[in-house]
């Protein structure tokens, strides 16, 4: 049996993604199938991937996809847990696949509030400072240099 990744680029907009998994799940003697990601397949299957081509390109002319047999053994990345639950069957069980994290997201201080910060660390008013009553002087911008 051969594992395949199938991802697909339906560039006309015309491909009937109903079908397209019919076709993938009923036709292709696949025996086990996996869809977590948009546009992309893991199918197992005993038909090498040139017949699979063969059979899209019939089916399917002007789409644009791509096959490659995968390796289960060496396998990382963010997916829900059901992904990596199926992945898991596959492996060889000598092989412990463990699922990323996924990424921390961290904030930064707004940009207005960071140029608030560095205006006045140059001793010039912020945009959200009062109006000035006088006239700003030379001495008023060197302020605080020797």
């Amino acid at each position: 049996m051969n594992n395949y990744l199938i991802i697909y680029n339906d560039v006309t907009g015309t491909l009937d993604k109903k079908d397209f998994h019919e076709k993938i799940t009923k036709h292709l003697s696949v025996t086990d199938w996996w869809h977590y990601i948009p546009n992309g397949y893991i199918v197992t299957t005993p038909v090498p991937s040139a017949g699979i081509t063969n059979s899209f390109s019939h089916w399917y002319p002007g789409l644009l996809f791509l096959i490659i047999k995968i390796d289960f053994d060496d396998a990382s990345g963010v997916l829900p847990k059901e992904a990596f639950d199926w992945i898991g069957k596959k492996k060889n069980p000598y092989v412990k696949i463990k699922q990323t994290p996924l990424p921390k997201i961290t904030t930064t201080t707004p940009l207005a509030a960071r140029a608030d910060l560095f205006l006045r660390s140059l001793g010039l008013p912020s945009p959200s400072a009062k109006i000035r009553t006088r006239p700003w002087t030379m001495d008023d911008f060197f302020k605080g240099i020797k």
